[in-house]
C-alpha cells in the first residue's frame, strides 16, 4: 500500500514508538551500569583465604578488640541530610534486573510494532503492538507490586500510552492492519 492510504494516525503512532523504543532502549544502558557499577554482586568475606583455613565466627578479631567494649569503635550512623534528595528507585539487585527486562522487551516490541504500523501488518503492527500494551501494564503491575511504593500520577502516565496502544490498534486501526 502507498503512504496515502495509510491513516495518519497509524503513522503518528509509529513515530511515537521509535521515539519510546530509543527511550527505552538508553534507559536499558542505564539500567546495566547500575546492575554492573551500583549494585555490584557481593563478594563472600571469606574468598581470599586459603583452602584449609578455618574461622570461628564467634571470635572477635578486629583490632584492640579485648581493651574496648564490643561496637565502640565502630562509626556512628550517618543521618541523611535534610535537603538531600530522596532516592525512591529499586534498591535491589533483583528490582533493577526487573526493569532491565522490561525496558529492553519494551524497545523491541515497540520498534517491531513501529515497522509494522507503517507497512500495515497484521502481525509485527496489531500484534505486537497489542503484545507491547499488554507486556507494559504487567511489568507496571509487578514493579509496583515488588517495591511496595504507593501510586502517584507518574505511574498513572507511566499506563496511558500502553492502554491508548491496545484501544487505537484494536478497535480505531483494526481495519488498516490487514496485510
Amino acid at each position: 500500500m502507498a503512504a496515502a492510504e495509510r491513516p495518519g494516525g497509524l503513522t503518528a503512532l509509529a513515530v511515537i514508538n521509535v521515539v519510546l523504543s530509543c527511550i527505552f532502549a538508553l534507559a536499558s544502558l542505564a539500567t546495566l551500569v547500575a546492575l554492573l557499577v551500583v549494585h555490584p554482586l557481593p563478594v563472600e568475606p571469606h574468598a581470599e583465604r586459603p583452602a584449609g583455613t578455618v574461622v570461628d565466627p564467634g571470635a572477635d578479631q578486629s583490632p584492640g578488640s579485648g581493651l574496648a567494649a564490643p561496637g565502640a569503635d565502630a562509626a556512628p550512623p550517618v543521618a541523611p541530610h535534610p535537603h538531600h534528595f530522596r532516592h525512591r528507585g529499586p534498591e535491589s539487585r533483583a528490582e533493577l534486573g526487573l526493569g532491565f527486562v522490561d525496558e529492553i522487551l519494551c524497545a523491541i516490541l515497540l520498534a517491531i510494532s513501529a515497522v509494522g504500523y507503517l507497512r500495515l501488518q497484521r502481525v509485527a503492527g496489531r500484534y505486537v503492538g497489542s503484545l507491547y500494551g499488554v507486556v507494559a501494564v504487567l511489568f507496571f503491575i509487578v514493579e509496583h507490586h515488588i517495591s511496595h511504593q504507593p501510586l502517584g500520577i507518574t505511574g498513572l502516565i507511566a499506563l496511558i500510552y500502553p492502554v491508548l496502544t491496545l484501544i487505537y490498534v484494536n478497535t480505531t486501526f483494526r481495519n488498516d492492519l490487514v496485510l
